[in-house]
């Protein structure tokens, strides 16, 4: 059993919490470049709340795919729980997951559910390790996005989650 989710970090600096003189007048410096990192991350309940991800330039169907395909190298068999995305949905997405359903079973979560996929707590601890921070160009986001992914791990109880 494996949840998927996916998401974005652009160079944009994520603003959390400050200390400021009072009286000051807070400024921060802003890349204005459009530079992004995507990433494919999953959880399955054996894995200690670590999350499988893998860093992408864009989301779409060939790269999930190439990411099922990295599922399946590393976990083996499972049943895929996902979100009804379009690259999740797509006619290749759709043939893809045909010719490998021996080995993979898709499970859609409703739509506009993502409190149902243990994965989206990941991405906000994510978020506020990479949190008021001006990245200078896309290979310093990823350098820090890949680090803040192998040091993020969220503890969830899967057998209240699942409802055991």
């Amino acid at each position: 059993m494996t949840f998927m989710d996916e998401a974005i970090f652009l160079l944009e600096p994520i603003l959390k919490h400050g200390w400021f003189l009072k009286g000051s007048k807070p400024s921060c410096s802003v890349n204005w470049s459009r530079g992004k990192e995507c990433v494919f991350g999953a959880m399955t309940p054996g894995n200690g709340g670590k999350l499988l991800s893998k860093q992408a330039k864009k989301i779409n169907s060939e790269n999930f795919i190439e990411y099922v395909q990295y599922l399946l190298d590393e976990n083996g068999s499972q049943v895929l729980f996902m979100d009804n995305a379009p690259w999740h949905t797509s006619h290749m997405t759709s043939g893809f997951l045909e010719e490998i359903r021996d080995c993979v079973e898709p499970m859609y979560l409703p739509p506009y559910s993502p409190e149902l996929n243990p994965v989206e707590p990941n991405w906000k601890s994510v978020r506020s390790k990479l949190a008021n921070r001006l990245f200078e160009n896309t290979s310093e986001l990823q350098r820090c996005l890949g680090k803040a992914l192998d040091e993020t791990k969220i503890n969830i109880n899967w057998e209240r989650y699942l409802g055991n």
